[in-house]
């Protein structure tokens, strides 16, 4: 029993050595929201682990932050405050699309922002 302890205290203190190192990726305060955009393609272009290494366009699109403004004719005067969207944990900013066009049709500015997590 006492040689299973010390081999798994070993395994595990030797786990920090083999794991990957990621630059954190961290929001800047007063950043512009294009500038955050072009940070994190720049993020998720070094350190994404692609589904499929043929399709990187398709994938990035899928995961990059984007952003909605209300369409000035249809709106004309109308529009409202501004949205911030984000995506639950297991998924990215994709599955808030459909939400997000709603909002922009009901003359929201919409914002939908990447939250990083070990998936990327």
């Amino acid at each position: 029993m006492w040689k299973v302890f010390v081999f798994w205290c070993a395994v595990f203190m030797a786990l920090p050595a083999y794991a990957e190192k990621h630059e954190h990726f961290v929001f800047k305060p007063d950043e512009a929201f294009s500038d955050y955009v072009a940070r994190s393609e720049t993020y998720l272009q070094a350190n994404k682990v692609w589904v499929n290494a043929d399709n990187q366009i398709h994938e990035l699109a899928a995961v990059m932050p984007f952003e909605l403004l209300p369409d000035a004719s249809r709106c004309d005067g109308n529009q409202r405050v501004g949205v911030l969207l984000s995506h639950g944990l297991s998924d990215s900013p994709f599955s808030m699309r459909d939400p997000a066009r709603a909002l922009q049709a009901a003359c929201y500015h919409v914002r939908v922002i990447l939250l990083l997590r070990s998936w990327n």
